[in-house]
């Protein structure tokens, strides 16, 4: 797909890898303005508090964060700059870390209605420890949603927004460009483990 400009939004993607494969999350952050270098330092300051406050404690000890990219969408050659972590952000959580494709799904909901106006994070990794074969432990799934809710409050805290940016609409490009949703809110829409097949060893990156 050509690229197609996100005016004002900031890309960030956080790179890991589990058991030696490279996955990521991806979002987008809207700073209500064409993001610059100042925007990244920021962004990546509370980037790096939250994944280690927060996100580290809750991911198994076989995830490690090794760096945040960061790409402004305003135009295909604007600024980006991906900042290493040395050393990496390792996982936490005790326990046994669980496959690479057992995961849970958060979603990140805003004021509006349709698909488009939603979006979803699939965790990075879990340990068996935070299950119980096909669901999540009680206490487990609400410190991993409260992580992935203390981030989005972090970047709204900084002036800025988690956002969902679609580009495509009842299945065609929008004429018009994305448009823009903000996150109000993330949850998980139940307590069912998830699978991610593309973290799975040989598979994806």
């Amino acid at each position: 797909m050509a690229f197609v400009p996100a005016p004002n939004i900031l890309m960030v993607e956080v790179r890991a890898t589990k058991e030696l494969q490279r996955i990521e999350n991806r979002f987008h952050i809207n700073c209500f303005h064409e993001p610059t270098l100042t925007d990244i330092q920021d962004v990546n300051a509370l980037m790096v508090n939250q994944l280690g406050s927060l996100w580290a404690p809750n991911l198994p000890v076989d995830v490690t964060i090794n760096s945040v990219f960061y790409r402004s969408l305003q135009d295909p050659n604007a600024i980006q700059l991906e900042v290493p972590f040395s050393p990496g952000i390792q996982g936490q959580h005790a326990g046994l870390p669980a496959a690479n494709q057992n995961t849970i799904c958060i979603s990140l909901r805003t004021g509006a209605a349709g698909r488009s106006a939603r979006g979803r994070l699939y965790w990075l990794g879990l340990s068996e420890s935070q299950y119980s074969i096909n669901t999540m432990e009680p206490a487990s799934l609400p410190a991993i949603v409260g992580a992935v809710e203390s981030l989005r409050a972090a970047i709204a805290a900084s002036s800025r927004a988690l956002t969902i940016v679609s580009y495509v609409a009842n299945g065609v490009p929008r004429p018009g460009g994305p448009v823009y949703f903000v996150v109000t809110n993330v949850l998980a829409v139940d307590a069912i483990l998830d699978s991610q097949r593309r973290r799975m060893p040989g598979h994806g990156t």
